[in-house]
């Protein structure tokens, strides 16, 4: 799946997602997300479940940019680790394709902030799923 068609994917099932796919490749996609004032906790780091939301949806773009049209995926599995406070602007997550399967497709993702820094790791599985009723 082109870069262009990826994102139109990405629009048409999160629409509310702030997230901008950035670059997608044979093996990797990447995703950037501006961080608003509700993704903030405590020092103004920011919170889980808005990394988990970027990981997530970073991981389904690399599964899907893989599928056939009539295709698509569903989390099954998502393990993360938190490894540093994330205090930035923008977040960033490169998704990388593991291994595709028959029936599952399993992602690891990397979030980093505005310096580079490594702030979570994560593990996921898709399952493939098709649109045809066979």
């Amino acid at each position: 799946m082109d870069l262009g068609a990826l994102q139109q994917k990405l629009r048409d099932i999160y629409p509310h997602h702030r997230g901008v796919v950035i670059s997608c490749d044979a093996d990797r996609v990447v995703l950037m997300q501006a961080v608003q004032t509700h993704d903030l906790r405590f020092g103004d780091k920011v919170n889980g479940p808005a990394i988990m939301e970027l990981v997530d949806v970073a991981g389904f773009c690399a599964a899907v940019s893989i599928l056939a049209a009539a295709e698509d995926a569903v989390t099954v599995n998502l393990n993360i680790d938190f490894l540093a406070p994330c205090a930035t602007e923008t977040l960033h997550c490169n998704a990388d394709l593991i291994k595709v399967g028959r029936r599952l497709i399993t992602v690891e993702a990397s979030v980093f902030d505005d310096h580079h820094v490594l702030c979570a790791r994560s593990r996921m599985i898709y399952a493939r799923i098709s649109h045809s009723r066979n």
